[in-house]
């Protein structure tokens, strides 16, 4: 199942994974530590509603605009972004196969499939073709998915220990990887949007 999961960024998980869920005390939170569930939730509402609010009004042209440098094309940083979580969450946590793979599979919106984890990316998205609406359709779809996970999740699954030593992530608690799992998501798209607007206006 690892090896199909697409473009998993290891290093930064990793980083993202030692993150604690406050109790509150320093953040003027109104949440108790105990009620893990409900802040996991708030969480991914919140970096999905960046994700989208982001990609709300670029059009199939800006998606598809590749950058000079580096940057990485605006339509396959989306891409990246959705999958990674559906990757993440259906396949390493659920144990069952993604969205992409099942139910969406080839109504992800991408005239490709992305190259698999070890392999370098950058070529597939400057090439993929993307329907940028097909693309927010199995967006919406994901979301969808993990919002319903963590509403029947109980404190036994949050609590179970993953063991991620292939991903050189080590040891860490569903509760723990799920977190690190929506930072990633949560920042991933902003940082290349910040980037591409520095060749191109695309508001």
């Amino acid at each position: 199942m690892l090896a199909s999961l697409p473009m998993l960024e290891t290093r930064s998980h990793q980083r993202a994974a030692i993150v604690l869920i406050s109790d509150g005390s320093d953040t003027a939170s109104e949440h108790d530590v105990r009620d893990v569930k409900t802040l996991l939730r708030e969480q991914f509402k919140s970096a999905h509603g960046i994700l989208e609010g982001t990609m709300q009004d670029v059009t199939e042209e800006q998606a598809q605009w590749s950058p000079p440098g580096k940057a990485i094309p605006l339509g396959a940083t989306y891409a990246h972004a959705v999958m990674s979580e559906d990757a993440m969450l259906n396949g390493m946590v659920k144990g069952a196969a993604p969205l992409f793979a099942t139910t969406f599979a080839g109504k992800t919106g991408l005239g490709e499939n992305p190259p698999a984890p070890d392999q370098p990316w950058e070529t597939w998205s400057r090439s993929v073709k993307i329907d940028l609406g097909a693309l927010r359709a199995y967006a919406k779809a994901v979301y969808a998915s993990t919002d319903e996970y963590l509403g029947s999740a109980g404190d036994d699954e949050l609590a179970r220990e993953m063991d991620l030593s292939g991903l050189q992530m080590g040891k860490q608690s569903v509760a723990c990887h799920i977190r690190a799992v929506s930072e990633v998501v949560n920042r991933h798209l902003a940082i290349r949007y910040c980037y591409c607007r520095a060749y191109r206006t695309i508001d």
